[in-house]
C-alpha cells in the first residue's frame, strides 16, 4: 500500500559513542532531554594518558600533569588508546579513579569524553564489587559517574581515533 519501505533498528542506548545524562546514576538526574547541550559544545583539551594498553585508574595527580592543562569551561577528552577486548579475554581499561574525578569537576569541566564504555572500572564493577546490585556491598557504586554526573558533568563515552588530536585543544561538539 506505500509508497515506499521502511524499517525499525532499535539499539541499546549504550552502544557506541554516547552522551550519559544524569539519570544513568543518578536518581531523579535529568533524562537526555534535560541535558544542557551547551555543555557539550565548545573548547576542548585532549589529555595524552595512553599507558600502553595497560588496566590503569587514572589519578588526580595524571589530570593534573598532563599538558595542555585543563580551563574551566573545557571539555575533558582523555585519550588512553584504549583497545576493545575481543570476547575470550578480559577487558583492559582505562578508567577514573574517584579522586580523579573529583578532580575534573573541582576544576570546571563541561563534560568529560572517554574511549572505553564507561570512566569506572567496568570489570571489577560488575563481578568483583557487585556495583550492579541495587543494595551494592561495595559501596559507592560507580563513583566517576556519580560525581560527574551528579556535579553536571556530562559524560561522553565510546570515542574514537582521540590518536590523532592527543596533547592538542580542539573544538569540539558531542550532540545526543
Amino acid at each position: 500500500k506505500d509508497t515506499a519501505y521502511s524499517c525499525i533498528v532499535t539499539l541499546p542506548e549504550h552502544i557506541g559513542t554516547h552522551v550519559d545524562a544524569p539519570i544513568h546514576t543518578v536518581e531523579g538526574g535529568a533524562m537526555l532531554e534535560g541535558v544542557d547541550i551547551r555543555r557539550l559544545i565548545g573548547d576542548a583539551v585532549v589529555f595524552d594518558l595512553d599507558r600502553g594498553g595497560a588496566h590503569y585508574g587514572y589519578t588526580a595527580a595524571d589530570l593534573e600533569q598532563a599538558d595542555p592543562g585543563l580551563e574551566p569551561g573545557d571539555i575533558a577528552l582523555l585519550y588512553s588508546g584504549f583497545q576493545d577486548s575481543r570476547p575470550d579475554e578480559r577487558m583492559r581499561q582505562t578508567f577514573l579513579t574517584a579522586g580523579a574525578a573529583q578532580w575534573l569537576v573541582d576544576r570546571g569541566a563541561a563534560a568529560v569524553g572517554v574511549e572505553p564504555c564507561t570512566p569506572d572500572p567496568l570489570y571489577a564493577g560488575m563481578y568483583e564489587l557487585g556495583w550492579t546490585e541495587k543494595e551494592t556491598p561495595n559501596p559507592p557504586a560507580w563513583p566517576a559517574h556519580n560525581i560527574l554526573l551528579g556535579s553536571g558533568v556530562y559524560i561522553i563515552e565510546g570515542l574514537t581515533n582521540l590518536e590523532r588530536l592527543r596533547g592538542r585543544r580542539v573544538r569540539f561538539a558531542a550532540l545526543p
